[in-house]
């Protein structure tokens, strides 16, 4: 009985973010030169063996999780991308079914790295217009 309430409260422990003591809570906003939201997107942090994911608000703001959809992620160097930032044409490409033609939302190669310190909070992600 003890051994199994050991299990469960330690189950618990995680659940609420107490195993990820380590990790940095970061949030931002993803803007154009105009100041302008992205609006639309995942941004996401990788090394080689670890990612940390945050879906883009209407507002144009992030905040990443790994083991849940708000806990941070680990101290270190990462690549930085942004994934899904397009929209549809209004246009059905040619052929079977009906797929939608998109249009991206940020200049294409987008790409850049952050250095994630115990003490940094939010990181704030400039884009470009796709030309």
């Amino acid at each position: 009985m003890k051994k199994l309430l050991s299990v469960l409260l330690f189950l618990l422990l995680c659940s609420i973010g107490a195993c990820n003591k380590g990790y940095v809570p970061l949030s931002g906003k993803i803007t154009f030169p105009d100041g302008k939201p992205l609006t639309k997107g995942t941004v996401v942090f990788s090394t080689s063996s670890f990612q940390a994911r945050g879906a883009i608000k209407e507002d144009g703001t992030y905040v990443l999780g790994s083991l849940s959809e708000s806990d941070g992620l680990p101290p270190g160097q990462y690549n930085v991308r942004i994934d899904g930032a397009v929209e549809p044409t209004g246009k059905v490409l040619p052929g079977p079914g009906s797929i939608q033609e998109m249009r991206p939302l940020i200049k294409s190669g987008f790409s850049m790295t952050c250095d994630v310190k115990k003490e940094t909070k939010t990181f704030d992600i400039p884009v470009a217009y796709p030309e």
